[in-house]
Formats: structure tokens, sequence, C-alpha cells
């Protein structure tokens, strides 16, 4: 006798191998594109920070990043010419001039900022790092809300020169 096509057992048979595979392979692809937003941030982070001091010594004036809430830098981060001097809010008044607005917003991602970093990064015009002497360390994790993966993560450095590192691993992603 000539059979054409498959039996039911036969079909649910492979449906259900093809769920285990799927299954099996779902939490490693959920770890890899945190692991790969992480990694994409740090990036833009570095990459912002060069440019603000990049532009400060383009105008061979101060130059500004500020974020509204302390320590907190997955969020809007906004890049001003701090013509009254470093580490102060943006004002047209005082002559500041506005250069851009940064979205680092991330469900899947915390940046968190040391003391130094509080709201406010500033460059010198000769490109040095603005803040009294001390260095700059802010730390990209996986997780929000105070449930952070320090298992993995990367930390941006400046130095008080103004160069920009990053480095693989953290501390507690409150630096």
């Amino acid at each position: 006798m000539n059979q054409q096509g498959m039996t039911l057992i036969e079909v649910m048979v492979t449906i259900a191998i093809g769920i285990v595979l799927v299954s099996a392979g779902l939490p490693s692809m959920t770890t890899w594109v945190q692991s790969n937003q992480m990694n994409s941030r740090a990036s833009s982070l570095a990459t912002i920070l060069r440019a603000a001091r990049g532009e400060a010594l383009t105008r061979n004036n101060t130059v500004t990043l500020s974020t509204s809430t302390f320590g907190d830098w997955s969020g809007v981060v906004n890049m001003y010419m701090d013509t009254s001097g470093g580490n102060d809010a943006f004002s047209e008044s005082d002559g500041d001039e506005f250069i851009r607005e940064i979205d680092l917003d991330s469900s899947f991602v915390s940046i968190r900022g040391n003391a130094t970093a509080g709201n406010y990064i500033s460059f010198s015009g000769d490109g040095r790092l603005d803040e009294g002497g001390q260095t700059v360390s802010i730390e990209i994790c996986r997780g929000a809300d105070g449930n952070y993966d320090t298992t993995t993560g990367q930390t941006v450095t400046i130095n008080i020169v103004g160069r920009v590192s990053v480095s693989e691993g953290v501390t507690d992603c409150i630096p």
C-alpha cells in the first residue's frame, strides 16, 4: 500500500520536538539581546562623552553634559556650552548655548554614575575633566529598580585629563 503525507502522530511528534527546541533556545536569546543592549549603551555613552570633550576643545570653552536625576544617566542627557563654568544647570540667561539632546533610555539597562558624575559632567576648554580633580565612573548593568545583574556589565571611566575608556566588569552598579 502506497501512503502519501504524514499521520497525525507523526505531525504531533514533530510539533513537540519543535516546541522543545524553541523553548530551550529562548532564554539564551533573551540574555543575548539584553547583553547586546547593555554593550550598545556603554558604547553610546562613551561616544557622547568623547563628543562633549571634542566640543569643548573645538569651542575652547566648558561643555557640560547633564541629566535630570542625580547619578542616573539612563534617560535624556543634554549637552551644552557652559559659559559660566562647569557643573551648573543650562541657562540661556547665563549665555549657555544648547548643543544637543541624547536619549539613553532603556528598560533593560541601568546607567549609574558615582558621586562625581552626579547631575553634571563637564569638560574644560582644554579637554580636561572639570570635576575638581576627581575621575568619573559610570557603570552600565542589566536590570533596573535595584535588581541589577552584577555578574556582567561595563564601566565607563573618565580620567582627570578627559580620556574616556570602557572596561568590562562592575562592582555593584552603584559606583
